[in-house]
């Protein structure tokens, strides 16, 4: 398993990543009809809700001792499985 600080930057790395995913999805809500940029809308606003809770919980790690950071390494890879899930349902409404 990675320490702590490995886990951090991969955590902070997977962030970015959803960033550059949630900027493509926006570009393409932007080119939909007028009937579907509203759907659109409204998955781009909960992926970025559940991009600002797993935020929290990275800066949760990052002031967490080493003795908690593992149980919230398991409640992030958690809260990652589902907005990865999340941007998979998106990509597939936008087609």
């Amino acid at each position: 398993m990675l320490d702590k600080n490995a886990y951090q930057q991969k955590a902070e790395a997977k962030l970015k990543e959803l960033d550059a995913e949630v900027q493509k999805l926006e570009a393409r809500a932007e080119q939909a009809a007028a009937d579907e940029q509203a759907d659109h809308r409204k998955d781009i606003e909960d992926l970025k809700a559940r991009r600002d809770e797993m935020q929290q919980k990275v800066e949760k790690l990052r002031q967490s001792g080493e003795d908690a950071w593992e149980e919230i390494s398991t409640s992030l890879e958690r809260s990652w499985d589902e907005l990865t899930q999340g941007l998979d349902r998106a990509r597939r409404r936008f087609g």
